[in-house]
């Protein structure tokens, strides 16, 4: 029959937000037995959990990106990201969605 091609998410997904409209995402490969191949990228889902729900896709994120910078975010409100895999087979599966809310204003300031 036809082997079972394992493919994990990627691994260890934190997200930050420096500032009022950027979110500072980083990751660790998936296990190398659950690669399907050699990694040729990463792609970021990103989608705001409240309001319209806008959701944006950044593609061709090279291996060795993490931590990846989204900027050009909305200020103080939550947004769900998840980070997969590619190989030259096609897609990995989406990690698990995180959560993570952006800053507002000005709160850094002195």
């Amino acid at each position: 029959g036809i082997s079972e091609v394992r493919f994990s998410p990627p691994q260890d997904i934190t997200c930050t937000s420096p500032s009022s409209t950027s979110i500072l995402v980083s990751w660790a490969p998936p296990p190398l037995e659950f690669q399907n191949g050699v990694i040729t990228g990463y792609s970021i889902q990103y989608s705001t959990m409240e309001g319209n729900k806008t959701s944006k896709r950044v593609d061709g994120i090279p291996p060795g990106s993490s931590p990846y910078l989204l900027e050009n975010l909305e200020k103080w409100t939550e947004y769900g990201l998840t980070v997969r895999a590619l190989t030259e087979a096609g897609e990995g599966p989406e990690s698990l969605q995180l959560l993570v809310r952006t800053e507002e204003d000005g709160m850094f300031l002195k």
